[in-house]
């Protein structure tokens, strides 16, 4: 059974022709390529028999190379998180060029090679690189970090985790009973502080002095608005007319100091025929 249709390689190759995939074989080599398209984007694969007829070998490469050698430990980082939780396979990625495969191998034993093995070997190596590739897109287009790129293409693997608590209707949540506060040390009082405060007697409450009463005086209005105004009150207004009336001219304005200012009295001309004998008539 090294050669022929029932041989692990053509157990491969009747898996293929049962899909109606087209590939390309080696007999020689024991080797076949073919190119699969995914949700994605477009894979390479190449399925091998190696070690003479004992290792079933799968391995898929993405269409991309991190050719930026500053991206690669990051990238790095992210296939390592993903390989953590993987139970079938592991990603690889070439630190010279930067390409990145997904590489997957079954032990072959007793030369027996079942196609219900290879296609579900063959479909999980498609649906794992279908679930990492938005990650390696967010990390290297959109700046998300190495963990939260794996976290959200694992995020239905993590929703299962989740266990639901439903809530308490009705009863309330238990107090926690806070422990004793304990004073600090500047509202504890000291021993001299309580002696002087014990020595100090007690102060007996007196009564104030009633308030005397001042005698109110009446003012007449005239006069107290002349004091506060500086303004002259009646006597002086009758002796300031009288005094204007005996000189003709104008009473004197009051300054604010007290004192009085003349006031400026302009005369006018008479006028008429009377004053004028240049006119005639």
């Amino acid at each position: 059974m090294s050669d022929g249709f029932h041989s692990p390689f053509g157990t491969v190759k009747e898996f293929l022709d049962g899909r109606n995939y087209t590939y390309s074989a080696s007999e020689e080599n024991q080797r076949i390529g073919l190119s699969m398209c995914g949700r994605h984007a477009d894979y390479r694969f190449v399925l091998r028999i190696t070690n003479e007829g004992e290792f079933f070998q799968i391995t898929a490469n993405y269409p991309l190379r991190i050719r930026d050698g500053k991206l690669r430990p990051s990238v790095a980082e992210l296939l390592t998180r993903a390989n953590y939780a993987m139970l079938l396979g592991k990603f690889e990625m070439d630190m010279e060029d930067g390409e990145i495969r997904f590489h997957l191998s079954q032990v072959i034993e007793e030369g027996r090679l079942e196609v219900a093995t290879v296609e579900k070997l063959f479909l999980t190596c498609l649906h794992t690189l279908d679930r990492y590739f938005p990650a390696l897109m967010q990390h290297i287009h959109a700046g998300y970090t190495p963990g939260d790129a794996v976290f959200h293409a694992e995020l239905d693997i993590h929703a299962e985790q989740v266990v639901e608590t439903p809530p308490v209707v009705g009863k309330a949540a238990p107090e926690t009973p806070s422990a004793p506060r304990t004073p600090e040390a500047s509202e504890t009082p000291s021993t001299s502080e309580t002696e002087v405060k014990q020595d100090i007697p007690p102060v007996t409450p007196v009564d104030p002095p009633a308030a005397q009463e001042t005698p109110v005086t009446s003012v007449p209005a005239e006069a107290a608005v002349s004091e506060i105004a500086g303004a002259p009150t009646a006597s002086d207004s009758s002796e300031i007319r009288q005094e204007a009336a005996e000189t003709g001219d104008a009473p004197p304005v009051r300054q604010k100091d007290g004192s009085r200012k003349p006031r400026r009295v302009v005369r006018r001309k008479l006028t008429g025929p009377d004053n004028h004998p240049e006119f005639p008539f």
